[in-house]
């Protein structure tokens, strides 16, 4: 539900330059997903509803989620709830951490900085309403410049930098690896640390 303190859902068309910044083919990246999933996953599932911050609000196209880091992508799925001060055991155990590289290189709107601004935003669009944030995607999406995806800052952590993608045919992953994250805490344990987590 949107509240009066929400970002206001933009006009469309979206029209004018946009912050565009390209990512070179071959760049690196992380997801930590559902060990029994494919690393690369663009969702929702069909049939299903809008889950997460800039999946599509009609099903008009579906989202690829990762980080320019491990840390990036640990904060935004075991650590994604700020008020708990212990991550389950389990959270992990069913957990893998994979390595990506996207196979061509991607132009993604910036909204790390400036870039909020030149659309007409600010930076609730990447930690208010999920039902707003959608409708802004959408609208991305939809801008002549056939963008690839968006390019935010974690609202769990704006230190690391996340990139939802949308589902065109130039956006293909390869898995460089994928690891349970139980085989190397010696990675993640100092992510808990640095964000005052135990593990239960």
């Amino acid at each position: 539900m949107v509240s009066a303190d929400d970002l206001a859902p933009p006009s469309e068309p979206l029209k004018g330059a946009l912050p565009i910044t390209s990512v070179a083919a071959e760049s690196k990246w992380w997801r930590v997903h559902r060990t029994e999933r494919p690393p690369v996953f663009f969702g929702p599932a069909p049939g299903q509803l809008p889950t997460y911050r800039f999946d599509a609000p009609g099903g008009e196209y579906r989202v690829l989620y990762i980080g320019q880091s491990l840390s990036a992508a640990f904060v935004e799925t075991p650590l994604r709830n700020p008020r708990v001060p212990f991550v389950e055991r389990s959270e992990l155990e069913e957990r893998s951490i994979a390595v990506l590289r996207n196979r061509n290189e991607l132009k993604l709107v910036d909204l790390r900085g400036g870039g909020l601004s030149q659309i007409g935003v600010d930076n609730r669009l990447t930690t208010g309403s999920y039902e707003v944030a959608g409708r802004w995607a959408l609208a991305l999406w939809r801008h002549a410049d056939r963008l690839d995806g968006i390019l935010y800052r974690s609202k769990h952590d704006p230190n690391h930098i996340c990139a939802a993608i949308f589902d065109r045919d130039r956006c293909k992953f390869e898995v460089s690896a994928t690891t349970p994250l139980m085989e190397f805490p010696h990675h993640w344990a100092p992510i808990l640390a640095a964000h005052g987590k135990g593990l239960a």
